[in-house]
């Protein structure tokens, strides 16, 4: 089996597995009954002449926007850890390198469709309450994007975004990584944020005391940050992506 058949079989599954496709289509759907209770509370909120204090419909959006965010925080872990631990829990990866199946075409096919299938869910959960609210308040939006353009240098911008970037990358080869070590097992999650807390501590760490030491400007110092967290990121997706593929490759599978 070669690298394009694996790539289609990936996407194949995981757009039928109709468990996670009912939850996306839950989420979905509350994140868009949310936004629109939300419109309809700001709008209350702009045009009454009196205000009469916290309303059920203030108190069901604020609920539902709780649940959402916590929702979204899970899926956006579960999800794809899910993905990339399925072959783990129904014991298809050995028949697969049994196959003739190339263990580090495997890993690097598996985390592209991972990323892929989980910006796409997103995509499916977010851009019909994404539109809406640009529709309406464009003109905000717009003298948002203007004063944000204003705050920050385009260098300051790249590298928060580029930052960004890396660090999911680094994510998922940390979620792969745990993933390999645990075998799937669920457990592993739990073993991925021990992970990331100490990852993120020493992060956190040495960029302040890099910026307390440059007595640089605000700009700078976002600045400085951020392509310490870029060098963080790439370290980390360097240092756990090699990790994985040595351990795929010399697993007993």
């Amino acid at each position: 089996m070669n690298a394009k058949n694996i790539f289609r079989m990936e996407f194949y599954r995981n757009f039928r597995d109709k468990a996670w496709l009912i939850v996306t289509a839950c989420l979905f759907g509350t994140t868009l009954l949310t936004a629109i209770l939300g419109l309809i509370a700001i709008r209350q909120f702009k045009y009454e002449q009196f205000t009469t204090g916290v309303t059920l419909l203030d108190v069901i959006t604020l609920t539902l926007l709780f649940f959402v965010l916590v929702g979204m925080w899970a899926f956006s872990i579960i999800y794809p850890f899910h993905l990339l631990s399925v072959d783990y829990s129904n014991k298809a990866l050995g028949l697969m390198v049994a196959s003739g199946v190339n263990r580090v075409t495997y890993y690097f096919i598996k985390i592209i469709t991972t990323i892929l299938s989980t910006l796409l869910a997103w995509v499916v959960i977010l851009f019909i309450p994404v539109v809406l609210y640009l529709g309406i308040y464009s003109k905000q939006f717009t003298e948002f994007a203007t004063g944000f353009s204003h705050a920050f240098t385009l260098t300051t911008a790249w590298g928060a975004l580029l930052n960004g970037l890396f660090g999911v990358f680094a994510s998922i080869a940390i979620l792969f990584f745990t993933v390999i070590l645990t075998r799937g097992k669920f457990w592993g999650i739990f073993v991925y944020f021990g992970f990331t807390l100490v990852l993120g501590i020493v992060a956190n760490s040495f960029s302040a005391s890099m910026a307390l030491a440059s007595g640089s400007s605000s700009n700078d110092v976002q600045g400085i940050v951020n392509y310490i967290g870029l060098a963080f990121s790439i370290f980390k997706l360097v240092l756990f992506g090699l990790l994985g593929i040595f351990m795929i490759r010399n697993q007993d599978l």
